[in-house]
């Protein structure tokens, strides 16, 4: 009986354990993936705008704080950090490859080339969204699973800790009625002895 307390009490501690793990995964995932979401938009913003000529109005938005922050927080090339905060700091764009190089000589990015890299960025966003999905989707089957078994693993101790002391309850109950019909027994045996003398 107190090894079945002790596989109830783990197997709670388990469950509770698993569903306190399942909690934060699930938090950490809205998380990432609300700031994902957020940051392809952003991207899709960017893309639009310079794609119809409004890079410059784009700039001045919210979606332009975003991509900058995501252009210092993102692994990418130094080539493309450099594409990224030229765009970013207003510098302007040329619409080709052949207007790249702005008054001062410097090659100023091409609205293809941020275009290009944006895009990219993004594709590989939707793919790690994508990515995280699956693996939330999964987290969620293996702790359904986990918590399925937990919860029969505790039914059935419960039901063998019921069933165990219903039994001694019966046990106790019997030896109780046994000693009773001994001491009717042994006064029987007493009185018989007794009326034979």
């Amino acid at each position: 009986n107190a090894e079945a307390k002790r596989d109830l009490a783990s197997a709670k501690d388990a469950l509770s354990r698993g569903q306190e793990l399942r909690k934060k995964g699930a938090e950490a995932y809205a998380k990432k993936s609300a700031h994902d979401e957020a940051s392809i938009k952003a991207m899709s913003s960017a893309i639009k705008s310079l794609k119809s000529g409004k890079g410059g109005s784009f700039l001045e938005s919210s979606a332009a704080d975003t991509i900058r922050s995501l252009s210092l927080s993102r692994e990418l090339s130094a080539s493309a950090r450099e594409v990224l905060s030229s765009f970013l700091s207003g510098a302007s764009t040329a619409s080709t490859a052949e207007e790249e190089d702005d008054a001062d000589g410097e090659a100023a990015p091409s609205t293809d080339e941020v275009v290009g890299l944006l895009s990219q960025m993004r594709e590989t966003m939707e793919r790690d969204l994508k990515d995280a999905h699956a693996a939330e989707k999964r987290a969620k089957a293996d702790f359904q699973s986990m918590a399925d078994a937990k919860a029969n693993q505790i039914d059935a101790l419960v039901r063998t800790s019921e069933s165990t002391a219903s039994r001694v309850g019966a046990l106790a109950e019997e030896l109780v009625n046994q000693r009773n019909q001994l001491d009717d027994t042994q006064k029987g045996f007493v009185e018989d002895t007794a009326f034979q003398s």
